[in-house]
This record gives structure tokens, sequence and C-alpha cells, in this order.
């Protein structure tokens, strides 16, 4: 249930960011690529909204032409990026894999929608990237017990973030093949030792778009196995139900507010336009 209730809250961020795209990608000024007009509007939004780490857009050739962070000298290009590749390929909004990103120089999640001119041609992307450190806030407020583990991994099992009950987290980007071997293998409840040489029960799902049966995302959540042989399985049900709660609150509560400024913020740019 604690995996359960984390993929819905991501499917909600998700959501988020594909309306605050799309939003943004039917406004005039965005229409028309005027390069200055688009960074001032990213710097704006990303002045409210800290848990993205840059908004950026890109001509279909991968090229950076606006951007909220400073665009480096001799330009960026991004056209090798999965998430600008992807919307190229689908003309729909898209996710990408763990990045070290080339604007702001740390680890994140980039989602992406296409710009289309009159007769359904891509003629630019927008991308907003989320700070993968931000959900290592949400993982410790969790009331999983003591020596649990939370991990995020992208498409191909790069690890975007793994947090422990102390708050401890990293962002290696590395594969985790204990993981990746668990799902493909379609043992989505096991036991495994961790390099903590912690023995855990672990449970991992996948979180789709809706679109496609492919994971671009998986959630695992590891209890220790002692801990499981201690407690009756109803009293673990509920320690991980309480876990999940609390998270869920917590994000829930941030996903109203931020859907609030999105409406403010989008019927400002709508004004001006």
């Amino acid at each position: 249930r604690a995996v359960s209730g984390l993929i819905v809250i991501q499917e909600k961020l998700t959501q988020n960011a594909k309306i605050l795209l799309s939003t943004l990608a039917n406004t005039e000024e965005f229409k028309r690529l005027d390069a200055r007009a688009m960074s001032e509007t990213f710097r704006s939004i990303k002045s409210v909204y800290n848990d993205y780490a840059n908004f950026h857009a890109v001509y279909p050739d991968g090229t950076v032409f606006a951007s909220a962070a400073a665009i480096p000298a001799g330009g960026v290009n991004l056209a090798d990026r999965k998430h600008v590749i992807d919307v190229l390929a689908t003309k729909g909004f898209s996710v990408g894999e763990y990045i070290i990103s080339r604007l702001t120089f740390e680890p994140v999640l980039p989602f992406s929608y296409p710009v289309t001119d009159a007769q359904g041609n891509i003629v630019a992307v927008l991308i907003a990237v989320v700070r993968l450190s931000n959900y290592a806030g949400y993982f410790s407020q969790a009331k999983l017990p003591e020596d649990s583990s939370i991990i995020l991994l992208d498409h191909d099992f790069r690890t975007l973030l793994s947090s422990n009950d102390r708050g401890e987290s990293r962002q290696p980007g590395s594969v985790n093949a204990v993981l990746r071997d668990a799902f493909l293998g379609n043992r989505h409840v096991f036991s495994s030792k961790d390099i903590d040489g912690i023995d855990r029960i672990y449970s991992i799902q996948g979180v789709t778009l809706g679109t496609t049966t492919k994971p671009y995302l998986f959630i695992a959540i590891g209890v220790p196995t002692e801990v499981a042989r201690q407690r009756s399985l109803d009293a673990l049900k509920l320690w991980i139900v309480l876990g999940a709660f609390v998270i869920a609150f917590s994000f829930i509560a941030s996903l109203v507010l931020l859907k609030m400024k999105i409406a403010l913020h989008c019927s400002k740019i709508y004004e001006a336009a």
C-alpha cells in the first residue's frame, strides 16, 4: 500500500508538470518563440516553484534558445536527451531519465512538452526539470519502521534517489541490478540483503503515463526482515500504511498549493498575452 500511495502521488506530480507545460505551450508568446519573453516567464515561474531546478526551451534540433538559468557561452544542445527524443517521436508529453543538467549542473528528472504551429509541426520543446533532492524531504517524513528504505529509479533502473529512515540519501545514477532483476523477473515482493548489511523485504512497482505499458519510473520500499518477523503481519501493514499516509499528506498539501499557484500564474500570462 505504501508503494501504491507513492505512485498516486508521483502521478499527480507528473500531471501538474504536464498542465504547466501544456498551458505555456499554448500562450501567444510561446507560439511566437519569443526567446526573451519566454526566458522571463521561465524565471518568473521558477521563482514561485522551488521544486524545479530550471525551465527551458529547445528547437527541434536540440539547441537551447530560452531558459530561466543562464545559457553557457557557446550554447547547449540537448538533441541526445531522452525527453527531447521522445517528444519529437510522439508529439506528446514525455518524461526523461536520470541526468545531470547541462544548465544547472545538478541531478534532475526532466518533463517535456511540444510547441506546435498551425499545421501541427513541432517548432520547439518546453522542458521542466525537477530537483531530485526535493524528494528526500518528503521521504524523511514517512513513519516507516527503523532502517526502512525508499528508492526511486528511472526507466532504466538507474537510482534517482535512495533514502532511509535517518534521512540519509544519495543520488548515484547507477543501475540497481537487484531491483531491476526482481521486477523483470516478476518478483514484485522479495527479500534482499542491502549494502548496509540489513536484510529487507522489498515491494517494487512501476509508474506509467497511461499511454504506454513501459514504466518511466519505479518506486521501491524496503522494510527490515527482522521487523517483519518480530511484528505481526497486521502491525507491519499498519506501519506501512501510516507511513504512506504521512508522505501522501505532505505531497498532496503541496500539490493543492501548487495547482492554485499555477492557475493564478497562467491567468496572468493569458491577460498579458
